[in-house]
């Protein structure tokens, strides 16, 4: 019977105003305030003495006040309106930010263009107010005088054109019409088309877009102006993972890397995209490149180490995962990661030492629940039975995950019956809560109590309609374990609805085909199945349709692969002695 129910989660792994304070106001209180945005009006209600404000007019105290009122009730257009009278009075340089910012979100962009302006009076050679002269005429739909406003960023002193263009395309990419000043960044790289920088500027505007051909064309250009332009190479990377360009992907990195080994945050980049494609060994290659050039690099340290341990590298993942700790000793996932080595080895005391070192709220829960398993690996059930009795939970979701984690210990140590009871207390505890009804539903599959597995899981849909493995586990069991095929088959269909692509569930099709004697229909569900996942009760379905199709040698094959993943796989074994004698 296949549910899966993975509770440890050392398993899953691998694969960023109140109210301003006016800068010339020192001293005073602003009192309650309420603002009928219809009339523009203002209503000053005083619990204690009248407004004051040392050095400002009252003029301008008002204006600032309703503008952030208004601002706060949704007047978009009063707020904006008021705080840039403000502005103009105070000529502060938060009010005029202020009040820009208001602007835009009101679209009043002729108000934000003077605003600033306004700032730009103040501050001449800022690239802040450039900026926003930029988005101001943005938002007034001015392309000949967004271009001269960008070429004004370009030429200014600081940050210089490179970090101009940078900028600038930060800024274009943010637009909702993209699209629309592309041709206008093209007009300004006519100007700049020496420069590596302007054609990746140009590059991710297109890109957001959605322009990949030109897009491609523009990175393309930045390389072959620099070879060796880190950010284009990383651009080039992004843009055929997301075509599904892999091959391409591939010639490009290796030969990117190749002719500029220095470059760690290609290196970085590609190798977590291998990681992506389950390319383990050369991602490994990769990250351990980055490791030998760059010792102090934690990013490399980091992944070098999981996938070491992934490979049951043990002694090297051990080695790179404690350099990485020391260059960030706050990272407790680290140590979860080094306790899951240690564990792995049979070191259990080793194990249990980095698990109790772990203090981060994130992590410590599940650092407690492996503490557990630990114990639980060297058969010391008792011991890991005490220990999640002593955590104290910090909410019901805890409470949960702690029942949850000893069930499975005790049905692990093949406790059936302790397990049962244990999801009845806490049932008792927390009744109809969905995973723990999930929880005894499997247990009772497995204790053949059908009364109470059908009970819970069609108490669980009736709670979760959109359950899929709900209707899976009860359409499963119908079909295993009874005559009722039809019925079985409906739920199992409406778990595949809610989860066309899962394994489990269309080995559940398959099976209850079977069972109804439809055995080609079951044979094309089971090979869905092992294509998408290879498991050894999959295997054992699939296997025993084929020898009752008089396909021995197939089915043969498929048990074999069954038992590479596990040789002692319950359905699998019975599988095997009901037809290989």
């Amino acid at each position: 019977m296949i549910f899966r129910l993975t509770r440890d989660p050392s398993m899953r792994w691998l694969v960023p105003c109140a109210c301003l304070l006016l800068g010339a106001c020192t001293t005073g209180a602003l009192n309650e305030v309420s603002v009928r945005t219809d009339s523009e009006s203002v209503e000053w209600v005083s619990k204690a003495k009248p407004l004051s404000a040392d050095g400002l007019s009252n003029e301008l105290v008002y204006a600032f006040l309703l503008g952030d009122a208004a601002a706060r009730r949704d007047s978009a257009v009063t707020g904006a309106r008021s705080m840039a009278k403000a502005a103009r009075l105070s000529r502060d340089r938060q009010v005029i930010l202020r009040a820009f910012s208001l602007s835009m979100r009101a679209k009043e962009g002729a108000l934000a263009l003077e605003m600033a302006q306004l700032l730009q009076t103040l501050e001449p050679d800022t690239m802040q107010a450039r900026t926003l002269i930029a988005q101001a005429l943005i938002s007034l739909d001015r392309p000949d005088e967004v271009f001269d406003s960008l070429l004004a960023l370009v030429q200014a002193p600081q940050p210089g054109p490179a970090g101009a263009f940078q900028h600038i395309a930060e800024v274009l990419v943010r637009q909702q019409s993209s699209d629309h000043w592309l041709s206008v960044l093209e007009r300004l790289l006519a100007k700049y088309s020496d420069l590596p920088e302007a054609h990746l500027a140009v590059a991710r505007v297109a890109h957001r877009a959605g322009n990949l051909p030109q897009a491609l064309s523009r990175i393309e250009s930045a390389l072959d102006l620099r070879p060796d332009f880190s950010e284009a190479a990383q651009a080039m990377l992004g843009l055929l993972r997301e075509q599904n360009k892999l091959e391409q992907l591939r010639v490009f990195a290796e030969d990117f890397l190749q002719q500029h080994p220095d470059r760690g945050v290609v290196r970085l980049l590609y190798a977590r995209v291998l990681v992506q494609l389950e390319d383990s060994e050369r991602a490994f290659y990769h990250f351990n490149q980055l490791v030998l050039r760059e010792p102090s690099n934690p990013n490399g340290l980091y992944a070098a180490g999981l996938l070491s341990l992934d490979n049951s590298d043990y002694v090297t993942g051990e080695n790179l995962l404690v350099r990485h700790l020391k260059l960030r000793p706050g990272h407790d996932q680290t140590r979860l990661f080094l306790a899951r080595l240690e564990r792995e080895r049979g070191r259990f005391d080793a194990a249990r030492a980095w698990l109790r070192q772990v203090t981060d709220p994130e992590h410590y829960l599940q650092a407690q629940l492996r503490i557990a398993y630990v114990f639980a690996a060297e058969a010391r059930f008792d011991e890991a039975a005490a220990h999640l009795a002593e955590i104290v939970p910090d909410s019901v979701e805890d409470q949960v995950r702690i029942y949850l984690a000893h069930e499975e210990l005790l049905r692990d140590a093949g406790r059936l019956e302790d397990a049962y009871a244990l999801l009845n207390a806490a049932l008792a505890d927390l009744p109809d809560d969905a995973e723990l009804l999930y929880a005894r539903g499997l247990i009772t599959a497995q204790m053949d109590i059908l009364d109470v597995h059908e009970r819970d899981m069609r108490r669980l849909i009736e709670l979760k309609p959109d359950h899929a493995h709900a209707y899976n586990a009860l359409g499963y069991t119908l079909a295993d374990r009874t005559t009722r095929y039809e019925e079985a088959r409906v739920l199992i269909e409406k778990a595949l609805a809610l989860k066309p692509d899962d394994p489990f569930i269309l080995d559940s099709m398959g099976w209850v085909h079977y069972r109804l004697g439809n055995r080609d229909q079951a044979r094309d569900y089971l090979q869905q199945a092992i294509d998408l996942r290879l498991d050894p009760e999959i295997a054992a379905h699939l296997g025993e349709v084929l020898w009752m199709m008089d396909r021995h040698e197939e089915a043969r094959s498929v048990w074999e692969r069954g038992e590479s993943i596990d040789t002692k796989n319950k359905t699998l074994r019975e599988t095997l002695r009901k037809f290989v004698k």
